[in-house]
């Protein structure tokens, strides 16, 4: 896992502020693309984040194409996060591709 402390701290905060605003009722499609690109950028990959940029703003643009089952995308990216924080790789996989899988039930 490539992730520094602070790429970690960050991802912890973008996940507070997902639960605070699925507490509040609302949608957070900024934090979950936030969540995401972070975690990009964390992997040190550029490949992964010129794909992300451009997979970012295609939901940006089309809002239809966002998750709208807030509460389970807060709870994969919480999954995730865990995964990252304990660095474990494998887990941090696993977490992504059942995250992945929800969405694309979500959608079929």
């Amino acid at each position: 896992v490539q992730a520094s402390r602070k790429d970690l701290r960050k991802l912890e905060r973008i996940v507070s502020q997902h639960q605070h605003s699925v507490e509040q009722g609302g949608a957070a499609p900024d934090k979950d693309l936030q969540f995401h690109h972070t975690i990009a950028l964390a992997a040190r990959n550029p490949v992964m984040v010129k794909l992300l940029d451009v997979l970012i703003k295609v939901l940006r643009n089309t809002p239809e194409l966002r998750p709208i089952a807030e509460r389970e995308e807060l709870e994969g990216h919480r999954r995730i996060l865990a995964a990252l924080t304990r660095r474990d790789a494998s887990g941090a996989e696993r977490a992504m591709r059942r995250h992945l899988q929800e969405i694309e039930h979500t959608y079929s």
